[in-house]
Formats: C-alpha cells, structure tokens, sequence
C-alpha cells in the first residue's frame, strides 16, 4: 500500500496520542470567556504545539497563552507552534497588538521557531501578516489548514 504525505499529513492528527492542557483565562468583560487547548505532536523529526483558542480573543489572552508554552514545555525542542483562531473572535485594535509585538520582540526564542497561524478571514489574515512586517526576522505565516501549516513547520 502506498500513503502519500498528504494522506499521512490527514491521519497522523487521529492516530498521535495527544496531550491536551487547557487553559482559560478571564478576558477584560467577566461575561466573555477565552479558552485555549494545547496538543503537541510530533511528525517526523518535528516537535509542534498546536493551540487553538475558542471565544473572544484579546491581546493578554495570546501573551499568556505564550507564558504556559513557556512554562509547561521544552521550547528548546519546539519546532514550531501552530495557533489556530478558527473558532475565536479577535477583540484587539492595531495598537493592542503592538503588545503583543512587543512581547515577541522580547522573547529571542519565537524568532527561532516556525509560527503557523491558521486564519480564513481578512480580519483575522492582517495579524501574522502585520507581524511579519513589523519584526522581518520572525519566521511568522497565515495558513488556511493545519495540514498545510504543519508542512511549512516541517
């Protein structure tokens, strides 16, 4: 039998055992609440923690949701981090993300990993696009698909 990379790349999501930390953090409104689930996986020679945030989404919540990778996995032997926003809300202007540039500008060991982000909208693509710009050296891209972000980690 013969399994292509893009089959392989499809299953090996199902068949990994995953381990899932969740993390959920009040945002600015006690009424609104932002969840994140964290999975590693590793494909090939890859180490790739993949976070997916639910509900509305600010700049703190993405700054800690960095400070618990920070905190509960080796990031010296992270390949990349896949941050998909497919089921989040972004609720941050232009200069509240420049926290969040700020932040990545201080941290010298996101500029040596890959970071995938999985956005389909126009609202959400103009972030990782606006960091690419603003910090050149960080190895940042928008994706459409895990399968496709996880090649580019790869």
């Amino acid at each position: 039998m013969i399994i292509t990379k893009s089959a392989f790349m499809h299953s090996f999501f199902y068949v990994h055992c995953f381990v899932t930390y969740y993390y959920s953090t009040d945002s600015f409104s006690k009424t609104q609440m932002t969840e994140v689930r964290y999975e590693i996986v590793k494909f090939q020679d890859s180490n790739i923690i993949i976070r997916e945030f639910y509900g509305v989404v600010q700049a703190e919540d993405i700054i800690n949701s960095f400070e618990h990778i920070f905190e509960k996995y080796d990031i010296e032997n992270i390949t990349g981090i896949i941050s998909d926003f497919e089921h989040a809300k972004f609720a941050m202007n232009l200069k509240q993300f420049q926290v969040v540039l700020a932040y990545i500008n201080q941290k010298p060991i996101l500029f040596k990993i890959k970071l995938a982000v999985i956005v389909s909208t126009p609202k959400k693509i103009i972030f990782p696009i606006l960091a690419k710009t603003k910090l050149r050296k960080l190895r940042i891209k928008p994706f459409s698909t895990r399968n496709a972000a996880v090649v580019w980690i790869n």
